[in-house]
């Protein structure tokens, strides 16, 4: 019977590794659902694996370190998560960086891990070149969640220096996928001809590999300079364009992708005082948001929604909005990220023009006293 398990194993790893280039090119959707129709195969070689002592555990650390991107998309942790924690220390360190630079991307589909990434920096630096690729992955890492707090100079720095590693290292997912990072962070800088510059490297590049996610990302983010220019129409086809690759992608953060590109695109429908088509985007957004349970996301869609309803002059709206937001924020420990301040504190200041304390209070309070359900259920009707 252990033979047999063992055969197992060792053949799914092989499948893990196989997939794990697949996952990042041409044929990745292919290869998603592949995976997802051998997904309790490969859990239950994991499970045994870890039952093997310490080779087992290894064989289950190469395993998941493979699959890190099908892990990212299904918003999995505990693939890697279980692997390290079960070998602790000793593991080949090689093999750890490399968990622990993936772990900490799988983590930031919802939220940036700064120690995971920060542990598989200081490992992969003592490896010199075997250590670079995780060194890279980790930088890229805290690079993003630099631009995602808004500081956006650090983050330039960061994806500055995995960049430079990605390309030592002729990396074309880490090129790809840092230079539309830098790219994000020269928008929200300023710097939108420097971005257009990187962005249409990284959309070259991805082309050229057929990799729809990179694809995705970087018309997502030549969109975005695109609206800074002022070129709504260009900035409508980016993001429109963008949305048709993440569609395709029907693993759980796929959909919050594509939630992501319908809200870039409701607030591009805003900025061009097109009330109605933004609010429609925002919707179809929040309802994404809804059916998938990422809470984070739903308190954005219904910040987002408030911002419209000010914009429109729908005071009383807005204000329970804001509200609803502000309660399950706080329920679900997920505060507003850097980046979503300036837009939201706009918002808050025309809000406090329009309404006066005791009503903006009293509205306030109602929209507190909602829950989740209630939440959703008043925004998508009444906005």
């Amino acid at each position: 019977m252990d033979s047999t398990r063992d055969q197992h194993v060792a053949y799914f790893l092989a499948l893990a590794e196989r997939a794990e280039p697949e996952l990042q090119g041409a044929n990745q959707l292919i290869w998603f659902d592949r995976l997802e129709v051998e997904i309790d195969n490969l859990r239950a070689a994991l499970e045994w694996s870890l039952e093997r002592g310490e080779k087992g555990v290894e064989a289950g650390l190469r395993m998941a370190s493979s699959l890190w991107w099908f892990c990212y998309f299904r918003v999995e942790s505990e693939w890697l998560e279980r692997p390290l924690n079960k070998i602790q220390t000793s593991a080949d360190p090689v093999m750890r960086a490399k968990a622990l630079s993936r772990l900490g991307w799988v983590r930031s589909a919802v939220r940036f891990d700064e120690a995971l990434l920060d542990e598989a920096l200081a490992l992969g630096q003592t490896l010199g070149a075997a250590g670079r690729d995780s060194v890279a992955l980790a930088l890229l890492g805290k690079g993003a969640r630099s631009i995602v707090q808004a500081d956006y100079a650090l983050g330039k720095s960061l994806t500055g220096e995995s960049l430079k590693l990605f390309r030592e290292l002729g990396y074309r997912w880490g090129i790809c996928e840092t230079l539309g990072w830098l790219g994000t962070a020269l928008i929200l800088m300023g710097n939108l001809q420097q971005a257009k510059v990187v962005l249409e490297e990284s959309l070259a590049l991805a082309r050229q590999a057929q990799d729809g996610n990179e694809i995705g990302f970087a018309l997502w983010q030549l969109g975005r300079a695109a609206r800074a220019r002022g070129d709504y129409v260009q900035a409508m086809n980016f993001m429109a364009d963008s949305l048709t690759f993440y569609r395709r992608m029907k693993l759980g953060h796929g959909v919050t992708l594509v939630a992501a590109l319908l809200e870039e695109l409701g607030k591009t429908s805003l900025e061009q005082g097109d009330y109605q088509q933004a609010v429609s985007h925002y919707k179809e957004a929040l309802t994404f948001d809804w059916e998938s349970g990422y809470e984070d996301n739903i308190a954005t869609g219904l910040e987002q929604l408030a911002n419209a309803a000010v914009m429109n002059q729908q005071s009383e709206h807005a204000a329970r909005l804001l509200g609803a937001a502000e309660a399950l924020r706080q329920v679900s420990n997920s505060p507003r990220l850097g980046y979503q301040m300036a837009d939201y504190e706009r918002s808050l200041e025309s809000l406090r023009r329009q309404l006066d304390d005791a009503a903006l209070k009293a509205r306030w309070a109602e929209g507190r006293a909602m829950t989740t359900k209630q939440a959703v259920a008043y925004a998508l009707e009444k906005s």
